[in-house]
């Protein structure tokens, strides 16, 4: 699945061919998109890139799709308008949490809730872009854009920057995706751009290691968000 920031369509690319078919159709930029349980979850906002910005008031919302039918199932938004929903993740028991880039700060939507709750407003956060969810550890990490990476107790909301032992540039990182015992970052604000892995420590306070696995490929533009599929990463 595949979301547009610019149109807000939300399309599905088939396994046996390069055809994309349009599933769902979003009133803003589709940020980001999670598929939980024949669910599609999105990020979604009015604003930035969105070809129709400008045309009504702004707004930032998380939105619910049926993922067969494309028939939107819910839609909550967020009370302020500088809001910007950068990126989504749903655990298992139907919990979301979205990042705000606009003013710094986690989100969560309880399961079955009608409403966004702020979550994790830490005055370190800058610019929160990336997260991704460790339901067994319990923790949320973050990539903020300018700060570096976060770990987030989805308990208490309580966050605690990770200790770069890996003495590299930990910034520009859009994407964030959890694998084995580390994280993939897709590092655009980078120059050059690069996806990376960030490994971590036994107890997860530090990243020990960087490892950049693809760097200013040709024909890129400006890679953004991806997905982990067993062993391989598309982005």
């Amino acid at each position: 699945y595949i979301g547009s920031v610019r149109s807000g369509a939300i399309l599905k690319a088939g396994k046996k061919d390069d055809a994309l078919t349009l599933v769902a159709k979003a009133p803003g930029g589709v940020f980001d998109i999670e598929l939980r349980n024949k669910t599609l979850w999105a990020a979604v906002n009015n604003q930035l890139a969105y070809e129709q910005a400008g045309e009504e008031d702004p707004f930032a919302a998380v939105m619910v799709f049926d993922a067969r039918t494309g028939a939107p199932k819910k839609e909550i938004r967020v009370d302020e308008a500088d809001a910007i929903l950068g990126d989504l993740e749903v655990a298992k028991d139907g919990t979301a949490y979205a990042s705000d880039s606009g003013t710094p700060r986690i989100f969560r939507l309880p399961p079955d809730g009608d409403s966004m709750e702020v979550f994790s407003a830490d005055p370190t956060f800058v610019n929160p872009q990336g997260i991704a969810l460790d339901e067994k550890s319990g923790v949320l990490y973050m990539a903020d854009y300018l700060a570096g990476i976060f770990a987030i107790d989805t308990q208490t909301g309580e966050a605690m920057q990770l200790s770069n032992d890996a003495k590299a540039w930990l910034g520009g990182i859009d994407g964030l995706y959890l694998y084995e015992d580390g994280l993939i970052g897709i590092q655009n604000g980078s120059t050059p751009q690069r996806i990376v892995y960030l490994g971590l420590n036994n107890d997860k306070t530090a990243i020990t290691s960087f490892i950049t696995m693809h760097r200013n490929l040709e024909g890129w533009n400006e890679p953004t968000h991806g997905a982990v599929v067993g062993d391989e990463f598309h982005y």
